[in-house]
């Protein structure tokens, strides 16, 4: 990728993660919202709006729970014993 193809992707990339970056108030995760953010059957963008959190926390969110389930998995067989 060019220099300049990747600017753009960059500026691109800022400016929808902004559009909600300051709106919400931090707060604590609930179990319902991560089962939704994990869930993705809806746009970042709308689901947002529902659960009243940045783009951004969804998409880190998301990011940090598959990664908790990655590894609980990968310590686990599927009968539950611990490999």
């Amino acid at each position: 990728m060019d220099r300049d193809r990747l600017a753009r992707r960059h500026e691109q990339h800022k400016c929808y993660y902004a559009k909600t970056a300051f709106k919400y108030k931090p707060r604590e995760w609930t179990v319902v919202e991560d089962k939704m953010v994990l869930a993705h059957a809806i746009p970042d963008s709308e689901l947002s709006e529902i659960i009243r959190r940045s783009m951004k926390a969804i998409s880190n969110r998301r990011w940090r729970l598959t990664r908790k389930l990655a590894k609980f998995n990968s310590h686990y067989s599927v009968t539950g014993n611990r490999e």
